[in-house]
């Protein structure tokens, strides 16, 4: 799992020259990892030397995982994050996750919007965190200082716009647990479910 203060994380970061992780179970980033993997091999099977293009310009995806979509031990919560186009320090593509655990999904307006703020602010360090003057410590401070999501609160500022539509109603319409993608594309709210991890981060990023 996690540990308690701050969202975990897993991928590449301009600073360091390999893989980098911190709070997330070995078993989590496994499972996350053979999605991720197999997403990128089918990019650049799909678009030959075209592929680091479309990857350097696809869009940070905020996602909403729900109760039994994850296997076990992680299947009986919710989860949460950020997953973004990243870089390490050699040059090799990689992306970049931030995870958290949730005691339960959104249930109604005010968990949704304090969770949806959360995720900009997360969205927002994970941004900074691909600048080359971030170190990993700089990295943990901020999601230190941001915390975990609450159940519930005032939401914080943060960038972007608000999700619409009720992240409830996506769950509860689901013929089995499922994954609620978001993200902003032209500037516009682009929200969808998926029945399981989304067919490949080529078939996520080409939305």
């Amino acid at each position: 799992m996690t540990r308690e203060g701050a969202a975990g994380w897993h991928g590449k970061l301009p600073t360091v020259s390999d893989f980098a992780s911190r709070r997330l179970d070995a078993r989590f980033i496994d499972h996350w990892d053979s999605w991720v993997s197999a997403g990128l091999a089918k990019m650049r099977a799909d678009d030959g030397d075209r592929w680091i293009d479309a990857y350097l310009a696809a869009p940070t995806w905020r996602f909403l995982v729900a109760p039994g979509f994850l296997p076990a031990p992680f299947h009986a919560g919710a989860w949460t994050g950020v997953l973004m186009p990243s870089v390490d320090r050699v040059g090799r593509y990689y992306p970049l996750t931030l995870a958290a655990p949730l005691q339960e999904a959104p249930i109604d307006a005010n968990t949704q919007d304090a969770l949806w703020a959360w995720l900009h602010r997360l969205e927002d360090i994970a941004m900074d965190a691909l600048d080359e003057d971030w170190s990993i410590d700089a990295l943990e401070n901020e999601l230190f200082r941001l915390g975990l999501p609450t159940q519930g609160g005032d939401p914080q500022p943060g960038s972007g716009n608000r999700v619409t539509g009720s992240v409830a109603e996506f769950f509860a319409a689901a013929e089995r647990p499922c994954c609620v993608w978001h993200s902003e594309i032209d500037g516009a709210p682009t929200v969808f479910r998926s029945r399981g991890l989304h067919e490949s981060i080529s078939g996520l990023w080409a939305t």
